[in-house]
């Protein structure tokens, strides 16, 4: 995956069918509507379609934004606008939002979320498991 360009990515907001892992290299900011993924309806037989939005950078909300999966911010969250996460929010900076923000752990989409992308080892990396076969 190539990360997209620092700046605005409310553009980039798709519809879940179109929009799964969306990584901002940069500081960035998300100033208009935008939703991502979607967390479907299982009583109407919707299936749930997460997506994961990595933000390398500082992530400054100002519009109102809905995830539905996985945000990782790498640097500080921060903004006015209005910020829904159904899923997890990982942040490693500070969080300074004058806005609402509405936070719901939701493990069904965690758990789709985890099979989006491929995974890869990083040369130079280590294993966190034992072969006991």
């Amino acid at each position: 995956m190539t990360p997209s360009t620092a700046g605005e990515i409310g553009s980039h907001a798709g519809s879940a069918s179109n929009l799964q892992v969306l990584w901002s290299e940069g500081d960035t900011r998300l100033s208009s509507t935008a939703e991502f993924g979607s967390p479907g309806n299982l009583a109407s037989g919707v299936s749930p379609e997460p997506s994961v939005v990595i933000i390398d950078g500082n992530l400054e909300v100002a519009g109102n934004v809905t995830v539905n999966g996985v945000l990782y911010v790498v640097g500080n969250l921060t903004g006015n606008g209005n910020l829904t996460v159904n899923g997890a929010v990982i942040v490693q900076g500070n969080v300074d939002i004058t806005g609402s923000v509405d936070i719901v752990f939701n493990s069904l989409l965690l758990d789709i979320a985890r099979n989006l992308g491929r995974g890869a080892a990083i040369p130079g990396s280590w294993k966190d498991w034992n072969d006991w076969s």
